[in-house]
């Protein structure tokens, strides 16, 4: 999926990001790569949504703070 976002593919990186978390919910780092993929498409509360579940799953990680424009 992030492959396909840095390609500029923007659509099929969140389908397959998607996809990827459908198989493991708890990695928080495709948490991170699919908001960033949803802010990009201005879809900010789905970017909020996974934002937030990444963060509680590493309050520390200094992406989620960068994503959240804290």
């Amino acid at each position: 999926g992030w492959i396909e976002h840095l390609k500029g593919n923007s659509q099929s990186a969140l389908q397959d990001l998607s996809k990827a978390l459908e198989l493991d919910k708890d990695s928080m780092i495709g948490r991170l790569n699919r908001s960033a993929v949803h802010l990009e498409l201005k879809q900010y509360s789905e970017a909020l949504k996974d934002l937030e579940i990444a963060r509680s799953m590493d309050p520390e990680h200094p992406g989620v703070w960068l994503n959240l424009g804290e």
